[in-house]
């Protein structure tokens, strides 16, 4: 009448029964597989994973056992042997792909020993750049476009000529829609560009009438995990190093077990109990924090890009470890862990409050991140002075380089019947 429990010889142990039992569940390296769809007594024993689309397929390919063997802790299951032709797959979770998305999102950056320059924004070139501005300036605060008084001074300074600007206009959709002229263009740069980013969860929280006598939490949540991943990551600087063979996650939640000066730069004498509920794995801090914000789906890509920019620099780090993994044919977890970690602080403190108290300011970042799409669209059509302006300093940056080329060119055709000598330039 109830489920079957692992006994002796793979038989069930409970009373009258008899019959062959579940096999008992066993680890991938990540997350404990649960078998609820056993099959047993046939030529295989079939297992669905809840968290299997977690982890890639060649990771699966290496931790299953081989045709014709028992996965750990089933021997004795008569008849029993596991093909992992035949595991069943379960597609990800809406979480899983947004975390994948997010992670997609982030361009890598080189260590200095081989650094190259990148694009910050490689991921996102398919897009349309006033887009891309949009969307970086909502989730993360980052300017794509210089400012406004830059442009200004740029024009002031002849910088931009007039006939930069109106090539840039005849080139520009929105100023052709919009009827603009060279004295709207100018004087739309006497007004302030304000797009405010969206919330995070750690910022509506961090409401305390004493948090201006203590470290503001975003603060010091960046500050702890940077620490963390100095030390992680760290090759030739300190004598003692940390273990590693565990993984990103478990390492920053052991060391935050026994860090004492965290609470008290964040004025949370609590924060040790409750350390006691936070999730040993990436995979289930990624669904804890699911349950406990309640975002729309559609809405937890840019969530989650959105905390991974405020920690953009260890985030570029790890981008390009899973970089390195994938020429390889590999792959690296480090990023997905690192946005795990930023995803378990936020709900940390949000279990350190009352329901009453985080009642209003949960119900403010709903609102926000579910009109995300009207955001974008505003702070996309604010932008439009900022694109056009970029597009009038390009034009007068190529138009005397365009000139200066030409000439060269002609000095070089004019002398082609010269002998040549052959010169040696050093770059530095």
């Amino acid at each position: 009448g109830g489920p079957h429990r692992a006994g002796a010889g793979g038989a069930c142990a409970s009373a009258g029964c008899g019959q062959p039992a579940p096999p008992r569940p066993w680890r991938c390296g990540a997350a404990r597989h649960a078998p609820d769809l056993p099959v047993h007594g046939g030529p295989a024993t079939a297992r669905r994973c809840p968290l299997a689309g977690s982890v890639s397929a060649p990771e699966l390919r290496r931790l299953l056992p081989r045709r014709g063997r028992h996965p750990p802790g089933t021997a004795g299951v008569a008849g029993a042997y596991f093909d992992p032709k035949e595991m069943i797959m379960t597609p990800p979770t809406p979480m899983q792909q947004a975390c994948e998305q997010a992670c997609r999102a982030i361009a890598p950056a080189w260590p200095l020993d081989r650094a190259i320059a990148v694009n910050p924004h490689w991921f996102r070139v398919a897009e349309p750049v006033r887009r891309v501005a949009a969307r970086m300036a909502l989730l993360g605060g980052v300017r794509v476009f210089p400012s406004r008084p830059y442009f200004q001074q740029a024009w002031n300074t002849q910088r931009i000529t007039p006939e930069d600007l109106r090539l840039a206009m005849a080139r520009c959709d929105t100023a052709q829609r919009a009827g603009w002229d060279e004295a709207t263009c100018v004087e739309a740069l006497t007004t302030p560009l304000h797009i405010e980013p969206l919330p995070l969860l750690i910022d509506v929280l961090d409401n305390a009438p004493n948090r201006s006598r203590r470290l503001p939490w975003r603060q010091a949540v960046t500050h702890q995990i940077s620490q963390t991943c100095a030390a992680y990551f760290d090759q030739h600087q300190a004598d003692w190093q940390p273990q590693r063979e565990q993984g990103l996650y478990a390492f920053w939640r052991d060391t935050l077990l026994h860090d004492l000066g965290i609470s008290v730069l964040m004025g949370l004498p609590d924060l040790k109990q409750r350390l006691t509920h936070l999730p040993a794995t990436p995979e289930l801090a990624e669904q804890w924090a699911c349950e406990k914000l309640g975002l729309p789906d559609d809405a937890w890509p840019r969530y989650l890009e959105g905390l991974l920019l405020s920690i953009n620099g260890w985030a570029s780090w790890c981008a390009y470890l899973q970089w390195q993994a994938a020429l390889g044919g590999g792959a690296d977890a480090h990023l997905r862990q690192l946005l795990a970690i930023r995803l378990a602080w936020g709900i940390l403190l949000l279990d350190g409050k009352d329901a009453a108290e985080t009642k209003r300011p949960l119900a403010d970042l709903r609102a926000r991140w579910s009109g995300a799409d009207g955001a974008l669209a505003g702070a996309e059509e604010a932008l439009a002075v900022e694109e056009l302006w970029q597009q009038a300093l390009e034009i007068g940056y190529q138009r005397p380089l365009a000139q200066q080329l030409t000439q060269a060119g002609q000095a070089a055709a004019v002398s082609a019947d010269a002998a040549v000598k052959v010169q040696v330039q050093a770059a530095f």
